[in-house]
């Protein structure tokens, strides 16, 4: 798995994993595989996560750890009913709007 769950908020839907720096996944698929795993759904039956934001982008700004230029960066944007902040430590907090 590409992350570790850090903790689920019933109430208002949220969930909060880490990526796995060591791991061969790219922070983008830990937010895809989230994702689906919130929806409780395969990955590939998710809507493609480059129609809400570029994949690509993410991986440029957030490469391995270690090799960010600004430890405090973060992104955020909507994935459908979602607001999802990523975070160049490897924080990925999912919030259902």
């Amino acid at each position: 798995m590409a992350f570790e769950y850090v903790g689920t908020q019933v109430e208002g839907r949220s969930i909060e994993v880490v990526h796995d720096w060591e791991g061969t996944e790219s922070i983008a698929e830990t937010i895809i595989t989230a994702l689906a795993e919130e929806e409780g759904v395969d990955p590939i039956d998710l809507d493609p996560l480059y129609g809400w934001v570029d994949p690509e982008a993410l991986d440029t700004l957030f490469p391995p750890q270690g090799e960010v230029a600004d430890p405090h960066a973060y992104v955020v944007f909507q994935y459908g009913e979602y607001r999802v902040v990523a975070g160049a430590d490897g924080s990925v907090l999912i919030e259902s709007n």
